[in-house]
């Protein structure tokens, strides 16, 4: 399956969902950026998730249906927070964080070749993210 949105949809939101209820809502985020390191990033899937990249960059329509379900995944990790009783700009700002240090974290690495730890790549790049936005 070339696209697994569901699954990554169901992913991210059971892990918001399991976060500690004292979690601020980027470390629920957080958490949801640790599952996605343990189910879906890993070494083993690492070549293959480069050739999936490959595949999707060469076709216009299947960049469009990445965005789209990048939106969706956005979406679901708002209405994820929304559940755990944060605001609703705040689960917004949360997910759109979220979302930008895991583009980030999966650029970063899916250039490494080593055993480079997506959840430890994700978290590092959230914390940046989030020191980033006090300088704006």
């Amino acid at each position: 399956m070339l696209f697994g949105g569901d699954t990554t949809n169901g992913l991210l939101v059971e892990a918001i969902a399991a976060a500690p209820e004292t979690a601020a809502p980027l470390e629920a985020v957080a958490h949801a950026l640790d599952a996605l390191g343990r189910k879906v990033f890993t070494p083993a899937r690492r070549e293959f998730i480069a050739r999936r990249q490959a595949v999707i960059a060469a076709h216009p329509e299947l960049r469009e249906r990445e965005a789209l379900k990048n939106l969706a995944l956005i979406a679901s990790m708002a209405e994820a927070l929304k559940r755990r009783g944060v605001p609703d700009l705040t689960a917004r700002v949360a997910s759109e964080l979220g979302a930008l240090a895991s583009t980030i974290a999966f650029d970063h690495w899916s250039r490494t070749t080593g055993d480079d730890d997506f959840s430890e790549i994700a978290r590092r790049t959230l914390a940046d993210v989030q020191a980033s936005t006090a300088l704006c």
